[in-house]
Order: C-alpha cells, then structure tokens, then sequence
C-alpha cells in the first residue's frame, strides 16, 4: 500500500499545485483587465490661453462669459498689408512670442533665438502644471512619458524664407515637432515615451489619449499630455480663408444660424496624468478622472475635410465603452463646435443620436467661443473646461449664440446649446469632450468627478510652528515668488477660509525644486508667516525669516556639538518630543536602554509631562544624552547629515553613539564610568562650518556660524530658525523627511508658480537681400532696444594667446573669452559656474574646444570641455596637459 499512498500523494500535491497556479493566472488576468479600463487622475494642470494666464483665469473667463479674441497684435501681420489682407484682422493671441527664461532652463541665449516659441511656452507651461500638482520636478517618475500636440510651425517658415544663413546648427533642433516633446523629456530627466504628434485639430485630444493607454499599459507612471499652437504668419490664415473655413469676424459661433467659420486662435495646456490607484496612494490632488478615451477615422466620404456623423457617433460611444458608462450618465459635452456650419449641423445630429436615449437634453458648448479655435491645443483645452465644469458644479455659456441653427439645434430634442451659466445636472458625474481633426481623425474623452477626498487623518499634535522654504534662479526672481506667496497667505485668515498654513508649508517645501537664492520664514500661522514676508520685502528686519545663496559648489559642512547635563533645564526636550513621533520614539529607545540596566526607566523627560528631580547626576547625564541622542535622530530624519560631531560631558557620549562607536545600549555603563570611547571628540570641530548645538545652549539666534540648541518655551523656534540656516547656507534638507511625522495631516494646495524673468529671444534679422514677405518684423523692430537678444553674427576668431604652461590663470583668460563669445552671455563667467547652468550643450562644446585650440595653439581632447563641466575645471584640466607643438 506504500507505493499507492505515494502515489496518491504525489498526485494530490500536484493537483494543489495546479490549482494554485491557475488562482495565480486567474489574479493576472484580473490584474490586467483592471489596468485596462483604470480610471486616469488628472492630478495637475496649467495653461496660456487668450484671456488666461492659468486654470484660474481660464474658468473665470469661462464663467463670466467674455470674449477674449481681439484685433490682429502689430508684432504678427499687418491686416492691412499686401500678404495679410487675406489673413483676417482678428483671432485669440497669446501675447510676448519672442519672451522666454532661456536661463531658467539652462539654455543659451544663442540657441533659445533658434527655438519655436511653440517649444518655449510648452517648456514653462509644463513646469506649471508640475508645480500645481504639488510635485517637485526631481520628483516625477522616472519613466514620465510626454506626449504633444503640435502642428504647424511659422517659426520655422520664418527661419526658411531668411535663406541659408539661418539655417545654423540650432534649426533643426530648434524647430523640428519632435523635439518639443523631446526637450520636455531631456529637461525634466524623465525616461518615459516622448511624443509629439499632429493630427490637427484633435492633436492634443490624441495625445490624451495615448497617455491614458500607455498608463494603462504600464508603459509610464505618470505622463505629461499637452497641446501647443502659436500663429506667427499670416499664410496660414490667408489659405484657410480661401477654403472658405475662417469666419470674416474672426469669432466662433458654434451651432449659431449665423455661424461661418471659426476665428482661430493659439495657446498652451498641459496635463499631468497618473494611474488613479498610485495618485491615491501617493496623496496626490485628483482633480478629476478621465474614465474612457477613443479615437478613430472617417475614412471615405464627401471630401477630405468633410466631416462624417457615422464616424463621430462611433468614436463617442466607443469611448462611452471605454469608460464604462452610458448616455444617461453624461450632464455636458464639451464639442467640437468651431463655427464651421456644414461641420456643426454634422456633429449636431451626431449628439443627438448619441444621447436621444440619455432622458433629457444633454448641454453641449464650445470653449472656442470664448478663446477662438487653438487647433493643436484646442483638445486638452476642452478637456480642463471640463474638469473645471466637473469641479465647480457650473456648466458655463457658450457665447454668440443669438438664434440656434434651427438645422443642428431642434427644440425639445437630446441636446441643448445652454446661453447662460447654469448648475451641473443631478445625478450625472460625466462630461465628454469631442475633438475632430479636419484630416478626419477624430477623438473623444470621457472625464468624470474625483472620488471624494480622503478625510485627513490628525497627528496627535501638529508642530506649534511651520517653516516655509521657498526659492528661486535669481534674486528678483526669488523677490517676486515672496510677493505671490505673500498675496496667498493674506487671501483669506485663518480658519475662515484659504489654506492652512501648514498645508502652505508643506507644498512649497515638498513639491518646488530649489534653486541657488533661497529664503525660509517660520511662524505659527498665516498671520505671522505673512508679516515676516511683509517685513522682508520691505527691507526691515523680518523676525522668522531668514535668506541666502545656496553655494554653487559643495555646501558648507555641517558640525554638530553637543553639549552636556550643565546647561540643561526641567522638561528640556518636552516640546519637542510632544510633536514629533521621532524624537519621542529615540527618547523611548534610550529609556529603555536604561530600563534594562536600572530596572527602571528613566524619568519621563521630553514626554510632555512633569518630570522627576534627578535622583543623581548619573541620571542628569542620561536625561541630557536622551536629548542629544533624540535630536541628532530628528535632524536625521530632516536631511541633516553632519561632517563631524564632539560634545562636552555627556555630550561625548552622544557624539560617540552617533558616530556608531558606542551601541545604545552601552551608553549606561559608559555614563557610570565616565569615560567616552577613545577618539571621541571632546572640543568643538575644528573644521570651518555651521556649528549646530545638540543640547541647551544661551543665545536668541545665530551667531555667527554657530546655531544654538534649546531654549525653555521655544524648543520648535530654535530647531526652526536653525533648519532655516541651514537651509538658505545651502545645506540640503529632506523637506518629506521634515514633514514624515504629520504627513498624514498634509494636504497639497495650489500655490503660486514660479515667476519666470522672460528676454526677448527671435531669429536674427532677415538679410536685407532676401526679405521674407509677409512675414513679421526683424528682432530689432520688435523689441525695445534695451531687450533685444544679440543677432547671430559670425563668431570673431578669437586671437589671445595663452601657454597652457604657464598655468590655469592664463588658460582661464582665454577660455572665458571663448565662452562669452559662444554662448552669448554677458561676461564674466565665474569658475565655478556650471556650464549646463550658462546653456552649454554638445554642439556649443564642440565649438567652444575648436576655438579654445586656435587661441591656445595646441589639439585638446575631444571631450575635454563636456567633461570639464567649469570655467575652473577646464582651465585646469588644459594646463595639466602641458604644452605640446602647436596643432598644424
């Protein structure tokens, strides 16, 4: 029988087996299916249309119901000339195309005059919709994709018709569509898919689309969606009016009897997009969810640009498919709705099949009412209407409409063209956003309400004061930044409305990048935070608030010293200890160190209760290493990584502990004796640095580079002030880190973005043989002349002579000439000055090496300027190559 059972227990195990594996399929599947119909976050979002200047703006525009097209600006064409007659005297501008912070993307100004505007304003744009969802750039997923909407270029026109001389090594990089995206990628540092594409009128819509899937997919975990279109000539228009599309008023008037065409219009949006599960998980601001997408074509039918009912009543319940709901679900449609009257009354009776079951008439509208037609970027600006609709219950008017075309809009009949603001519909979470290009590929995108917020969860109790760090790439830069948090912190006082100040704290510090000119202020509430902000900017002295320049090279090292039982006083570290899980937690972990060897814990110091008189100095030397121990344990956790530590009495003991040549647990027995490990440090570092006191120490403030310890009644202001020191000396600081033990009573809030110090950037002037008809003025007739970018010139050959023998002061000389030269910049260049931060990039390099030859007279290794990365580093590295022949 022993060989049945065997068998009969191989057989059953096997089985077992197999059923698990099939649990372990089945899960997959399951797994896979709900990836592919995952709700997408729309976590973060900013914008540049006619009239707004940002989400805000854009949904006050929306609500109030103006009209923000207007007259032709005198920078693009003259309506009245020879080539811009034909091109209409109207449309939606963005104004300031030339305007650019080439330096605050690290791009020279020589090649940022060789850049598309319409990659420009995408590149700031972009970071504003990062920086609205709360999250630092280094922050994002590294496989971000990017994904553009893009179409025509004018720049590039421009740069043709000015002849060979324009066509440098920037123009193809400067305007080729697919480095739009591909910049994107490259400044963010993000690995993601980089897209840019152009299917008209629906390209942003599309690249919506393709972000959703591919986050679906799992081919990113968060994804840029963006679309982009700038209107620099007039030859664009002058064709669309010969086709008969552009209405003579310049203004959409979609589904109006007196609709006849569309005005066009240019602008940037811009999407930042996670899975819903990881936005959630990672507390990230949802402001709404896009639920399904589709795309198609329409094929075969009356013309090219004809549009098809057939193929846009299948693209929209494809995508109600998608999102797993139905018409009766949906309360608005934003359309498609240019103005165009063969294309409305098409797209009209395709709703109405649509939604004639939905029970009631369905509001459609067009923002193009209000903006003009963006073309390339009118999809995802119909997808941020609805969000905006989404989030404040309003469905806004759509303008121009004097008298429905009675052959679109029946009355009584599934859809409904709503002239005047009115209340989201009851009971419908959904709006659909249509977006159809007039090549004829069409999409359509389902958005519906964020799931309500998760209540948030209270520490036991929050720190008695905040610190806010914000930052900025240059001084005025950094005063303006101060000027818009000031606004926000006045907006509305504490607890009546506004944000509070700690969740104000808590974004800026975690969810900005941080630059070299830096300030922190700290204060318990909005009110103080406010004055010290105030009292800045006016130049007094600003209690709380401290500011500095970060060093551009290593930061200064920082040096604690801790100091013993002599200073110290009755509850010393109570503050501190009831606020912060993290101190608590090492004051905890050291009174049960001494548990076990007493066989009692330690007086309950920094618990927040009273505290025992000490039995005996022993335990005075505990309570003060318990402090010591606990704080380098919380500037640990902030980011604070000392480059040396000493201490005095049992501040030896807490500096060994740190140092890791003392265990915890052998504290007690090394109190007793007396004696600190051998090679303890007993005096202060000798090292030059911030000295940061880990004890009790006298003093009110900084002195000098010394940061005292505590004070009785203000433990939190001393670490805060000291935090803040460090912060504006450069030192690096784990903002999460700081804000670990109240992350759970967080929540992100739309702060101010970063106020970009745009120059006027254009191509250099049009050579006087081959003017460029109707195309717009030279750089020199459209900027002041104080703001002109200098026009590309042939590089003067530069003839200093310089001995790389005759060491690096000499080479550098000469070298910082080379650089003023090639990148365009205003002199002088410090040697420690990163290269990447002045614009260099590969082609520059390898001119820069060239030219740095023929000054010097001698072959330098092809890499050697790229791998210099500093005026310094460079001069160094040719004076250490000693002095060969003379190249031929």
């Amino acid at each position: 029988m022993a060989p049945a059972e065997t068998g009969a227990g191989s057989y059953a195990e096997l089985f077992a087996r197999a059923l698990a594996r099939i649990e372990e399929l089945e899960a997959e599947r399951d797994a896979l299916r709900r990836g592919a119909a995952e709700p997408v976050a729309v976590i973060g979002m900013a914008c540049r249309f006619p009239g707004a200047d940002g989400p805000e703006e854009f949904w006050e525009l929306l609500r109030e119901g103006r009209d923000a097209t207007g007259p032709v600006p005198a920078d693009r064409w003259d309506p009245d000339g020879p080539a811009g007659g034909a091109a209409g005297r109207r449309g939606g501008f963005v104004g300031g195309p030339e305007e650019f912070d080439a330096e605050f993307f690290g791009i020279s100004p020589r090649e940022a005059a060789h850049i598309d505007p319409q990659h420009r304003l995408l590149l700031e744009v972009a970071w504003e919709a990062v920086e609205n969802a709360g999250i630092a750039p280094h922050r994002l997923p590294a496989d971000t994709g990017v994904y553009v909407g893009i179409a025509d270029s004018d720049y590039r026109a421009m740069a043709a018709a000015r002849g060979a001389e324009a066509a440098d090594r920037y123009f193809s990089s400067g305007t080729t569509a697919s480095t739009a995206s591909g910049r994107l990628s490259y400044l963010l540092g993000v690995g993601g898919p980089a897209l840019s594409l152009d299917t008209a009128c629906s390209s942003s819509a599309v690249a919506v689309h393709l972000a959703v899937r591919a986050l679906r997919a799992g081919e990113c975990g968060a994804a840029l969606a963006a679309g982009v279109n700038r209107i620099l000539a007039p030859q664009e228009s002058s064709s669309l009016t010969a086709a008969g599309m552009l209405a003579p008023d310049g203004r959409c008037k979609p589904f109006d009897a007196a609709a006849d065409g569309f005005g066009r219009a240019e602008g940037c949006g811009v999407l930042l997009l996670r899975r819903l599960s990881d936005a959630l998980a990672d507390r990230d601001p949802v402001l709404a969810v896009i639920r399904g997408t589709a795309v198609n074509q329409d094929g075969r039918r009356a013309g090219l640009t004809v549009p098809n009912g057939a193929a846009q009543r299948a693209v929209i319940r494809a995508a109600l498919r998608d999102a797993g709901t139905g018409p009766e679900d949906v309360g608005y449609v934003e359309a498609q709705g240019t103005g165009s009257r063969i294309g409305d009354r098409i797209e009209a009776a395709a709703l109405a099949e649509v939604f004639a079951g939905a029970g009631r008439a369905v509001p459609v509208g067009s923002a193009k009412s209000n903006t003009g037609h963006m073309e390339a970027a009118a999809g995802v600006a119909g997808v941020m209407k609805a969000v905006l609709a989404l989030r404040h219950g309003t469905i806004p008017p759509t303008l121009h409409l004097r008298r429905p075309d009675p052959d679109a809009v029946l009355e009584g009949g599934p859809i409904r063209i709503p002239a005047a603001a009115e209340p989201w519909p009851a009971g419908r979470s959904a709006a659909g956003v249509s977006s159809f290009g007039f090549s004829g590929t069409n999409c359509h995108i389902v958005v519906a309400r964020a799931p309500g917020p998760e209540p948030v969860r209270g520490a036991e109790r929050d720190r008695p004061r905040h610190a806010l760090a914000l930052s900025a790439a240059a001084p005025d830069a950094l005063r303006e930044l101060v000027r818009r948090h000031l606004g926000l912190l006045r907006r509305a006082p504490d607890p009546d409305g506004g944000p509070r100040a700690a969740d104000v704290c808590f974004t800026a510090n975690t969810g900005r990048a941080h630059f070299a000119h830096r300030l922190c202020a700290t204060g318990a509430d909005r009110a103080e935070l406010a004055r010290g902000l105030q009292d800045w900017l006016e130049g007094g002295e600003a209690e709380g608030v401290l500011h500095g320049t970060a060093p551009r090279g290593p930061a200064p090292p920082v040096l604690l010293r801790f100091t013993g039982g002599t200073g110290g006083y009755a509850g010393m570290g109570g503050e501190l200890a009831a606020a912060s899980p993290t101190f608590r937690g090492a004051v905890r972990r050291c009174a049960r160190a001494w548990g076990a060897r007493f066989g009692e814990p330690l007086a309950p110091l920094a618990e927040g209760g009273p505290e025992r008189a000490p039995a005996d100095g022993v335990h005075a030397d505990l309570r003060a290493f318990a402090v010591g121990y606990a704080l380098h344990e919380l500037l640990g956790a902030w980011g604070i990584a000392p480059a040396g530590m000493s201490g005095e009495e049992a501040g030896a003991f807490v500096a060994a502990c740190a140092a890791g040549s003392l265990a915890l647990d052998e504290v007690p027995e090394a109190v007793l004796s007396g004696t600190a490990p051998a090679g303890t440090p007993a005096g202060p570092p000798a090292a030059a640095g911030i000295v940061l006191e880990g004890g009790a120490a006298a003093g009110a403030g900084p002195r000098g580079g010394v940061l005292p310890g505590l004070a009785p009644g203000a433990e939190w202001q001393r670490m805060l002030a000291a935090l803040a020191a460090l912060y504006v000396r450069g030192a690096p600081v784990d903002w999460e880190g700081f804000e670990r033990d109240h992350r759970d009573a967080r929540t992100r809030v739309v702060l101010p973005n970063y106020p970009f110090r745009r120059t006027g950037h254009w191509l250099p002037e049009a050579p006087p043989e081959r003017p460029g008809p109707g195309l717009p003025a030279a750089a020199d007739e459209r900027l002041p002349a104080g703001e002109r970018a200098p026009a590309e010139a042939p590089l003067p050959r530069i003839r200093a002579t310089a001995d790389p023998a005759a060491g690096p002061e000499a080479v550098m000389r000469a070298a910082e000439a080379v650089l003023i030269e090639a990148l365009r910049v205003p002199g002088p260049i410090g040697a420690a000055d990163d290269f990447a931060d002045l614009g260099m990039d590969s082609l520059i390099a390898a001119e820069v090496r060239e030219l740095l030859q023929e000054a010097l007279g001698r072959e330098l290794p092809a890499d050697i300027v790229v791998r210099s990365g500093s005026l310094g580093a460079l001069a160094e590295a040719v004076a250490g190559l000693g002095g060969p022949p003379p190249s031929a």
